[in-house]
């Protein structure tokens, strides 16, 4: 259906009903300027805007756990104390081993390395090094090969499913060297 109204003089030609049609398609509420179905386009835009925005992305990118010096932010503002590490009935050699092995599975200096807490959860440090990354460095991988790697009984890469606080680790470590202790890793998976 043409337009009947006065037309202005443009110095254009009237349009016919189809380029109308076509017009009034593209500029409705369901699409876009292209033509495309803004149904289909929000759907997309919905599952990706939480996962891979520019935005996100680049603070993934830029994103360290590390301050200016190179310590671990996790850390910052602890003063080092090696009796806050200290489990009852574990030779300081051993739970300075254990926290060596971790520091060096999750990227923490070495000079941190009293900094720690028994009672400070894995996934606590890990999520402090990872940040908004949707990758990481294989952190509890690396763990669980270095724990594998001490002499004693086998450690499954499953098995570090297992170990949530620093204590747990000083407590493998303990097992790994056979000193007789209590069983103290957490069994709920």
């Amino acid at each position: 259906m043409i337009d009947e109204r006065p037309q202005r003089d443009t110095g254009f030609q009237p349009v016919h009903e189809d380029v109308q049609r076509r017009a009034a398609q593209f500029t409705s509420s369901s699409y876009d300027f292209r033509g495309n179905d803004r149904g289909i386009l929000d759907a997309r835009r919905d599952r990706y805007d939480g996962v891979m925005s520019l935005k996100t992305w680049w603070r993934g990118v830029r994103y360290t756990g590390y301050d200016r010096n190179g310590n671990a932010k996790y850390l910052a503002g602890r003063l080092a104390d090696p009796s806050a590490t200290a489990v009852e009935g574990i030779p300081a050699a051993v739970r300075d081993e254990a926290l060596t092995l971790l520091c060096d599975s999750f990227d923490i200096p070495v000079r941190q390395i009293h900094h720690l807490r028994r009672d400070d959860e894995l996934m606590a440090i890990y999520r402090s090094l990872i940040g908004p990354r949707s990758w990481d460095q294989f952190e509890f991988e690396r763990l669980a090969l270095a724990l594998d790697n001490l002499p004693g009984r086998n450690f499954h890469i499953a098995d570090v499913v297992r170990l949530k606080t620093v204590e747990d680790v000083i407590h493998e470590v303990a097992s790994q060297r056979g000193l007789d202790l209590p069983d103290r890793i957490h069994d709920d998976p």
